[in-house]
């Protein structure tokens, strides 16, 4: 049974709509190109709130819903919304 990657799937439609590479995405916020593939690929399932705080804002897209997606606890995301 193959689990369902949304949170890659937002980041690579958001990222390919921007026409930016991975390349340049983790040049963006300061990770390697290597990040990036793994966060989009499925392979990394959880980053840390600030890689991915810098990426919702990169891309445009909602921070709140990017850390849910990622697994992120409510109480997590308040905590995580205060910073």
């Amino acid at each position: 049974m193959i689990k369902e990657n949304k949170l890659g799937s937002t980041i690579m439609t958001a990222r390919k709509k921007l026409g930016i590479s991975q390349r340049e995405l983790a040049r963006r916020i300061s990770v390697s190109n290597n990040t990036i593939a793994r966060l989009e690929s499925g392979e990394r399932k959880r980053t840390n709130s600030l890689t991915l705080k810098k990426i919702s804002y990169v891309l445009n897209i909602d921070y709140i819903e990017v850390l849910k997606q990622a697994g992120f606890t409510d109480e997590d995301i308040i905590w995580c919304n205060k910073k």
